[in-house]
Order: C-alpha cells, then sequence, then structure tokens
C-alpha cells in the first residue's frame, strides 16, 4: 500500500510541475499566467485537501466500525461463558 501512495503522490507531483512548466512556457502575457498557475495551483491544493479529508473520514468510520465488530464479537464471548 505504502508502494502504491507514493506512486501516486510522484505523479499527482509531476503533473503539477509539468501543468505549472506549460503554463510559464506559454505564448502569453505574464500576468494571466502568473494568474493560471495562481488558480492551478489553488484548485490543485484544494483538491488534495478534500482528498485528504475523504481518506481520514473513511478511516475514522473503519475505525468505529472494527471497534463496534470486537465489542460484538467480546459481548458473544462473555455471553457462551456465562451460558456454560
Amino acid at each position: 500500500m505504502k508502494d502504491n501512495s507514493k506512486v501516486i503522490v510522484n505523479l499527482l507531483a509531476g503533473v503539477a510541475v509539468g501543468a505549472a512548466l506549460g503554463i510559464l512556457f506559454a505564448p502569453t502575457k505574464g500576468r494571466n499566467s502568473r494568474r493560471k498557475i495562481d488558480l492551478f495551483f489553488t484548485n490543485f491544493s484544494d483538491t488534495l485537501i478534500d482528498n485528504a479529508e475523504n481518506q481520514y473520514n473513511l478511516l475514522d468510520n473503519f475505525k468505529d466500525g472494527l471497534k463496534y465488530a470486537v465489542r460484538e464479537r467480546l459481548e458473544q464471548q462473555r455471553a457462551k461463558l456465562i451460558g456454560k
């Protein structure tokens, strides 16, 4: 899983750098290029933050489900021991 995460992060970083360089070398005015780069990185960082929040929420939900499952299993085991 760690290797896949590294590949995805490196791919996204490469896309960001490539897009920024493409905009910088495009035949437009400097002010327009800077505005495009700023907008691109603003959107890119917003997307990264949203994805990180989604992953955090998924992990938090998984943790809650795991705690519930463990508690249920312990209660079942406790009930079996008391029933004997």
